[in-house]
């Protein structure tokens, strides 16, 4: 005779409260870290250090819904063939997602590299301004090439069970 504790709807429950709660801190310290980017820029260097950080946002979306979209239908995908007992074909849809993400990081890095200057043209910029949006821009890039990887990887790690490490590294992170 099974426990209760060990019968599958108390199984499942727990790894929903587990993954719940580090989502939670995850997305947490996530909002808390965007918002004191632009609380330390608006505030401690200048007003155009905010605004150049407001221009950029609108791209850091564009990448975020690439990541988001390749990440769900990989996992969906993924899980549903762990959930069948299918282990290789799970891990042909985790090699196609890693792919995916990191070909989406490299053409969102290449195009933003290529429309520099074309985005720059389009804002009516004060000097300080396109310093400062220039500088930010340069660092920036950098993190759509590598975003949409990080999510996958993330998330796997999740899938599998390890959503103790994830958060851990998302902490860090």
């Amino acid at each position: 005779c099974e426990s209760k504790e060990q019968t599958r709807p108390y199984v499942i429950l727990g790894k929903y409260r587990s993954l719940l709660l580090s989502a939670m801190i995850t997305e947490s310290v996530a909002f808390l870290v965007s918002l004191t980017d632009s609380l330390v820029a608006g505030n401690v260097v200048n007003a155009d250090a905010f605004a150049a950080i407001g221009l950029l946002t609108p791209f850091f979306f564009v990448s975020s819904f690439f990541a988001a979209t390749i990440n769900s239908g990989t996992l969906s995908n993924y899980n549903d063939q762990i959930g069948a007992f299918r282990q290789e074909r799970a891990h042909e849809y985790f090699s196609q997602g890693v792919y995916l993400s990191i070909l989406s990081g490299v053409i969102f890095l290449v195009v933003m590299l290529l429309c520099k200057g074309f985005i720059f043209k389009g804002f009516n910029l004060s000097r300080g301004l396109e310093q400062y949006l220039s500088d930010y821009y340069n660092t920036i890039i950098f993190y759509f090439l590598l975003y949409p990887a990080c999510c996958i990887l993330d998330n796997i790690v999740i899938a599998d069970g390890g959503e103790k490490l994830s958060l851990v590294v998302n902490l860090i992170q």
